[in-house]
């Protein structure tokens, strides 16, 4: 059997690039991304289809491609790209940041394939590879722990809120300081907007917040405390036990708080002690995306309170406040912060 020519190749690979991108289940990068071609290409041919069909498009092939042929075929793309998923330090590069001009010294030294930035800027937009803000986590995190609890510890969680009848809760600590948290904003072009905190910037208001479920309405809770320059220690968690959470929640409450030292030690020993309904699980070391209360500082940090800049402290504390009171009152918004951790729902009234 012949070989097929060139040319029928390359026509059979643009009505193939067509036919692909207009049945509506591929996007354009994906179907360039699997024959190998530019996105620029196959919208090209997409735009001489719709003037003239098939018809069209086989003049096209009968004219055939000017230029000469990419330097990248589709192998060197799967290559490519293998290599921006792994740390550019196991490239030889000192840093964790990957760049054109790095990609390039690599295709340059592994394939002997020189390549302008430039080029391969858009080349890696259209293979569908961005510039990203990396995540940081600690190195002592154990994912393998992490996994383990959620799959083993917290299912025994669930079960003993379902078997006491009890609320479930989360509890964390967060603080706002006087220095604003920028957010960009839109202003005209050449007027940059200016904050202007003061010079204090170190003061605070330190805040201490539970999520709760109720075990029968499928209602979330939100209580807090705040505390105007002052860091939440031992004492003031166990105070906010007592006080807040065991004073307003009646019945049994089970309590999950990770292991920070202002939940362990003599103060809390004595609220346990003193509380038989109240029972306190520990999340695991370094995984504060299980914990409900973390989604909601964020919220109020990033998007409540982005760019405010208050005069002192009292003003920020009872902005805080405030905002805390208003979050209270919407199921809506309570209720995402729960969903917003990876942990599953189910055996819960969350999901009622």
């Amino acid at each position: 059997m012949s070989m097929p020519r060139k040319a029928d190749a390359a026509a059979y690979l643009r009505r193939r690039a067509v036919a692909l991108s207009r049945d509506g289940t591929h996007r354009q990068r994906e179907v360039a991304a699997l024959l190998g071609i530019s996105v620029r290409s196959l919208q090209r041919w997409n735009a001489v289809w719709q003037i003239g069909g098939d018809e069209a498009l086989a003049a096209v092939d009968a004219v055939g491609s000017p230029g000469r042929p990419p330097k990248l075929t589709a192998v060197h793309a799967r290559q490519i790209l293998s290599w921006i998923a792994r740390d550019p330090t196991e490239f030889g590069f000192a840093t964790s940041w990957w760049t054109a001009p790095r990609v390039a010294a690599v295709i340059q030294q592994r394939l002997g394939i020189s390549i302008n930035h430039r080029y391969l800027s858009r080349w890696l937009r259209e293979h569908g590879v961005s510039p990203q803000l990396p995540q940081t986590q600690p190195a002592e995190r154990d994912q393998a722990l992490i996994d383990a609890w959620v799959r083993w510890r917290w299912p025994l969680i669930k079960r003993q809120a379902i078997q006491l009848h009890a609320t479930l809760g989360f509890t964390d600590e967060a603080g706002y300081r006087l220095s604003p948290l920028r957010r960009r904003t839109l202003a005209l072009i050449g007027h940059t907007p200016v904050l202007r905190p003061r010079a204090k910037q170190r003061d605070k208001v330190s805040a201490l917040a539970a999520l709760t479920l109720s075990p029968t309405r499928g209602h979330a809770g939100l209580y807090f405390q705040t505390y105007p320059n002052a860091f939440v220690n031992n004492d003031l968690y166990a105070l906010f036990l007592r006080s807040v959470l065991l004073w307003h929640i009646r019945g049994p409450l089970v309590l999950v708080h990770d292991n920070g030292g202002m939940h362990k030690g003599d103060p809390i020993r004595e609220v346990e002690a003193g509380f038989p309904r109240l029972h306190l699980h520990w999340l695991p070391p370094y995984a504060p995306e299980l914990n409900p209360p973390e989604y909601l500082w964020t919220h109020t940090k990033n998007y409540e309170l982005a760019n405010f800049v208050p005069l002192d402290v009292p003003q920020i504390d009872r902005t805080v406040v405030s905002m805390l009171n208003d979050i209270s009152g919407d199921q809506q918004r309570l209720r995402s912060f729960f969903l917003a951790s990876p942990l599953p729902w189910n055996d819960t009234t969350l999901l009622m």
